[in-house]
């Protein structure tokens, strides 16, 4: 992943998942993080990341990251702007299912309703749906 995109990924990775949805899942963002620190990080903690990337004109749209896990379904982190297009995301979902997909079974956790259009796209299907509210008052 191209360092230069990686303060974009996470803007877009915390608008999608805010730390006050934090209380059920802990997300460390800074995992996903580009240089030497977070690949020694990794090469010695030995988890396995990988990303994908829909990149147009030199314009990043897209980012999907999977974490390698112990769990039964593999996670997936998409990092996309919310009024974004939507073809970046499903190019991206379609390439990190094509690599993953045939030793892990894929699941991705987005906010209900933005990009549902693109996920479903890509061959997701809507498993269970949260609507997260908050008092306006």
């Amino acid at each position: 992943m191209k360092p230069q995109f990686w303060m974009l990924q996470r803007h877009w990775l915390y608008q999608a998942h805010p730390d006050e949805l934090s209380w059920y899942w802990h997300w460390n963002w800074n995992r996903l993080s580009p240089g030497l620190r977070m690949w020694l990080n990794r090469f010695f903690i030995e988890f396995d990341i990988r990303q994908w990337a829909a990149i147009k004109n030199g314009k990043l749209l897209a980012i999907v990251s999977w974490l390698g896990t112990t769990r039964p379904t593999d996670l997936l982190w998409a990092a996309a702007p919310p009024d974004g297009e939507s073809t970046g995301l499903k190019s991206a979902l379609e390439a990190a299912c094509h690599e993953l997909a045939d030793q892990h079974r894929l699941t991705i956790e987005y906010p209900a309703g933005e990009m549902a259009e693109a996920i479903q796209a890509a061959g997701f299907k809507p498993q269970r749906t949260l609507l997260w509210m908050c008092a306006t008052s």
